[in-house]
């Protein structure tokens, strides 16, 4: 899917956070992917939904913890989270005030054509503490619910936001033309 193959492009160029191991060279852009299939093991997929705008997974790391990762639409995930994670990596309670810049940013990158995503974390996740993926465990019935994602994707920290410059696709120029042959005028919402 092209959002994730630029989401992965995204990661593998920033890099491993502070105190990972580095070993592979700077020229290795793939060492974060890398580490990140070493490391964590997808367990569960909140598959995505129009409703919610959003699509998480739930990963079990080398630490045996379990952590629930969501990206999604901008707005929908601060409705869904209590807290920011800082630059720093400290989770502080998300305030009206960062609301508001976040929002101020999406905007901000919105009109100019980005298409924005949000992503967020969980790590106290209750019944899912201790899911294996196992059909048996009681969190399972759960998962084959997607009405309860939005719930399990409830009291998220919020980590950030990235733009991806989505251009129009080929038959766009097609469609434009059938409009106008049709008499609908086009306009262009370019500054």
């Amino acid at each position: 899917m092209p959002t994730e193959a630029a989401v992965k492009v995204l990661v593998e160029k920033m890099g491993l956070p502070e105190g990972l191991d580095r070993s592979s060279s700077a020229s290795d852009v793939l060492s974060c992917c890398k580490r990140w299939g070493v490391v964590e093991h997808r367990i569960a997929t909140l598959e995505f939904d129009r409703d919610r705008k959003s699509m998480g997974v739930i990963v079990n790391s080398s630490s045996g913890k379990n952590t629930l990762l969501v990206k999604g639409a901008v707005e929908n995930l601060l409705e869904r989270s209590n807290y920011i994670q800082l630059l720093d990596g400290s989770v502080v309670k998300l305030d009206h005030s960062s609301r508001t810049l976040i929002l101020e940013s999406l905007h901000e990158m919105s009109s100019t054509a980005l298409r924005c995503l949000g992503f967020a974390y969980k790590d106290e996740l209750a019944e899912f503490s201790t899911y294996n993926g196992d059909e048996d465990h009681p969190a399972h019935e759960l998962l084959l619910h997607p009405s309860n994602y939005s719930s399990i994707e409830s009291n998220l920290i919020f980590v950030g936001l990235v733009g991806l410059r989505d251009p129009p696709r080929k038959e766009v120029h097609q469609a434009i033309e059938d409009c106008r042959a049709a008499g609908i005028r086009v306009m262009s919402l370019n500054k």
